[in-house]
């Protein structure tokens, strides 16, 4: 039993335009997928059932609708109440491909996938991974029959287990430490008949080395008083904490491309000379990496100047005085080097 993207399911992501492109995203679609995508109603049997819009999986969450084609292709039903649609995608899409692209088109919002389960098909009916610190935990549920789960880590190394008397088992091994995404392959068995595969893509674990943190830049511009952390970091992070005098501020990571995300944090009311700025990187609130890096001031102000103080006027006074005696008056005559006709000057 196959659970790998079939031709039909190719159909719907090529004639609806779904996703551009199928990334190896797997995980326990249950419980995956943003709230205003899901809705809980209740079957024909009175059990409670779990729809996942299409628009919006498409809109805000891909990764989800790329979870359920990639992992649930032969389980998935296509519902569209206001035509009284309740139909297997996989039959419905390659028996009436026209129909499917009209109701596409018309009905974009209103279409809903739904996971059923045949309950005479065997092999596994969940599957969830955890990490826990340093060990990563695979829990799991199969049919009645199965009799081996087999699990295939990413080293190549295999467990066996049989499940129990309530068809669940569980396994556990080191987690895998990498900056890239990991996948477990599980394959349940039928006394020595392979009856389904899945992929499962475990937690990465803590990632130790300083590559993490790719880039780092802080600018403080003197005038506003603005303090602007900017840096690009490995998608292993999840969340960037910046501490600058005392002030932290967090923020979250975006993706740039596959593998490189970005951040950027911006503090108001800030003061140059108060130390490093500490930059450290969380991922499921454990502490990846950090890094103490130098302010970058730019738009400093200038420094006051100290008037100069005019220098002496440096004249030179040369003259001759003459008494007469007879008017009483005396009469000096003379010549002033370095005075300007200009200056407001008196001659005393």
């Amino acid at each position: 039993m196959k659970k790998y993207m079939t031709r039909p399911v190719l159909a719907v992501v090529a004639a609806a335009t779904i996703i551009g492109g199928v990334t190896p995203l797997l995980a326990n679609a249950s419980t995956t997928g943003s709230s205003s995508a899901i809705k809980v109603v209740m079957n024909e049997e009175g059990k409670q059932v779990t729809r996942y819009n299409l628009k919006e999986l498409a809109t805000n969450d891909p990764a989800t609708l790329n979870l359920l084609l990639k992992t649930q292709a032969d389980h998935l039903y296509i519902v569209v109440d206001k035509l009284n649609l309740d139909v297997k995608m996989q039959t419905y899409i390659e028996q009436n491909e026209a129909e499917w692209n009209r109701i596409y088109k018309e009905y974009y919002s209103d279409i809903y996938l739904e996971v059923r389960f045949d309950e005479t098909e065997q092999g596994f009916v969940s599957l969830t991974p955890e990490t826990k610190e340093s060990t990563t935990y695979l829990k799991g549920e199969v049919t009645d029959e199965v009799t081996k789960v087999v699990v295939v880590k990413p080293n190549g190394d295999s467990i066996e287990v049989v499940p129990t008397a309530n068809d669940s088992f569980s396994v556990s091994f080191a987690a895998t430490v990498s900056a890239t995404p990991q996948y477990a392959t599980v394959k349940a068995y039928v006394n020595d008949k392979l009856v389904d595969t899945r992929e499962v893509r475990i937690n990465s674990g803590t990632v130790v080395d300083s590559d993490v943190l790719i880039h780092t830049q802080a600018v403080l511009d003197s005038k506003k008083g603005e303090l602007k952390v900017n840096g690009i970091v490995n998608l292993t992070a999840g969340k960037v904490v910046v501490t600058y005098d005392g002030d932290k501020r967090g923020a979250g990571v975006k993706k740039l491309w596959d593998g490189v995300g970005s951040y950027s944090v911006t503090m108001k009311d800030v003061e140059a000379d108060k130390g490093k700025v500490l930059i450290e990187v969380y991922k499921d609130g454990k502490k990846l990496d950090s890094e103490s890096v130098d302010l970058l001031v730019v738009n400093k102000p200038d420094k006051p100047t100290k008037p100069e103080t005019p220098k002496p006027a440096q004249y030179k006074i040369t003259g001759t005085a003459k008494l007469d005696a007879k008017d009483k008056e005396i009469e000096v005559e003379g010549e002033i080097a370095g005075f300007s006709k200009n200056q407001k000057a008196k001659l005393m």
